[in-house]
């Protein structure tokens, strides 16, 4: 927290703009545009975008798992305390 804290007025300067194009380029997107084909094309690529994050979120919890269980094969075969 404290690296938040001890920013200067400078990098803070550019946080504020960086997160104000972010804002813009989302209203960009959300604004009505007469081009349907657009919005399609910025729909379809958050909704692959959002599988490939569910993806990356099942593969990870997949390999705690194995870890996981690794851990409780290895004390159960008399490693560890």
């Amino acid at each position: 927290m404290s690296k938040w804290i001890n920013m200067s007025k400078r990098k803070w300067f550019f946080a504020v703009l960086a997160l104000a194009a972010v804002i813009a380029g989302v209203w960009y997107y959300t604004s009505d545009d007469e081009d349907d084909d657009e919005d399609e094309e910025v729909s379809e690529y958050v909704t692959t975008r959002q599988s490939l994050l569910e993806a990356r979120l099942a593969l990870l919890n997949n390999r705690f798992l194995l870890m996981e269980s690794s851990i409780q094969l290895y004390k159960a075969l008399g490693g560890g305390n």
